[in-house]
């Protein structure tokens, strides 16, 4: 079925860019300070990872994100934790009323805001996840109680103030895309004009790779225009990457869903094919 196609992907958690992304709230872990009892904590971690035991996982690395809240790093290895477990413990297991607490006590710390927007997302709290996305937002990008499209480039843009990070852009475009495929949404076109003005200001601040390029046509493929997607999976495949049999794949099931089962065997064989 063309709705087991991969979700979409998040990129590199610091986007590229020729300046430095502002100092995060919060203290950085120092390894050579840290002595035995961090290098211990660390050793936990590395032995809970190769034998997946997730629970210990997140308590170690919960541990040291209260001293370090500003280690992204740190997070993407608790969030990447806690998807290998079972679905029902992933609230339990990354713990909201714990970064919630962390949040107090850093308020202007990104890592953990962007922390708690990705956990209300997985809990499909998306109201919340927009509220704490648009946090991230440059200053004066957020406007009253509704999202702003985001600047285009050129003097225009320059002239509405500084554009959104790319991974801003995303999760905020993945959050609006969340809204639109709900039945009870009302004004769902609203909601997928937003979806894809962020994510088209995504895809531009990434140059259009293959990345990006990959996930327009997942939000497409998702909404089920087929025609866009697949134009989107073949430029993928036309540029340099990691996703080209993600691309493929997905490229497949469009053919095959219009009964171009030939066309989907060649994608697969040129693509998939060991």
């Amino acid at each position: 079925a063309v709705d087991a196609a991969p979700a979409l992907i998040a990129p590199p958690a610091r986007p590229p860019s020729s300046r430095a992304p502002p100092a995060a709230e919060g203290t950085m872990l120092d390894l050579r300070a840290g002595g035995s009892r961090l290098a211990f904590q660390l050793l936990v971690i590395r032995t809970a990872l190769e034998k997946e035991e997730w629970g210990a996982v997140s308590t170690e690395l919960r541990a040291l994100l209260t001293d370090a809240p500003a280690e992204a790093h740190m997070w993407r290895v608790l969030f990447a934790s806690a998807a290998r477990a079972h679905t029902s413990e992933l609230h339990a297991k990354i713990g909201m009323r714990w970064m919630v607490r962390l949040l107090g006590k850093h308020p202007e710390c990104r890592p953990v805001i962007m922390a708690i927007a990705h956990n209300c997302m997985l809990v499909a709290s998306n109201e919340l996840a927009l509220g704490e996305y648009a946090r991230l937002l440059p200053e004066g990008a957020y406007v009253g109680e509704r999202l702003p499209l985001p600047a285009s480039g050129g003097a225009q843009g320059s002239a509405r103030g500084p554009r959104a990070e790319p991974l801003v852009c995303l999760c905020l475009g993945v959050c609006f895309l969340s809204q639109v495929v709900k039945r009870v949404t009302v004004d769902a076109h609203v909601m997928a004009a937003h979806a894809f003005s962020w994510l088209s200001e995504y895809a531009d601040q990434r140059g259009h790779n293959q990345e990006a390029c990959y996930n327009l046509g997942r939000a497409m493929h998702q909404l089920g225009a087929y025609e866009f997607a697949r134009l989107c999976y073949e430029r993928a495949l036309a540029k340099p990457g990691e996703l080209r049999r993600e691309a493929a794949y997905n490229l497949s099931l469009i053919y095959r869903q219009s009964g171009s089962v030939a066309l989907a065997h060649a994608v697969l064989r040129e693509h998939l094919t060991i």
